[in-house]
């Protein structure tokens, strides 16, 4: 379940570097 939620981060990082 952590690494669904940490995957979910991750995308969320990469649309703010955007």
């Amino acid at each position: 379940m952590e690494e669904a939620e940490a995957a979910e981060v991750e995308e969320e990082d990469c649309l703010e570097i955007l």
